[in-house]
């Protein structure tokens, strides 16, 4: 990777240690307190819904669910 300052050559590195000899980061981490929860729910428990249509009607008028690349297509595309 060659960096250039206003025509002049500022940094020459080579590839191999921005990928083979780059540092890696090992964050420390947690689990989530609800994970232990969410695992112990038995799916063949929860009640079949009487009414599909609302529960699909429900699930998209929920914001954060349908996809947002039309927006970013449109807007933040650059």
């Amino acid at each position: 990777m060659r960096v250039y300052d206003k025509g002049s050559l500022a940094a020459d590195i080579p590839a191999k240690s921005l990928t083979d000899e780059a540092p890696v980061y090992h964050r420390e981490s947690q689990k989530p307190s609800y994970l232990a929860h969410a695992r112990q729910l038995d799916l063949s428990k929860v009640k079949q819904p009487k009414n599909w249509n609302k529960v699909l009607l429900t699930l998209l008028d929920i914001p954060s669910i349908a996809s947002k690349h039309w927006i970013y297509e449109q807007y933040d595309h650059m």
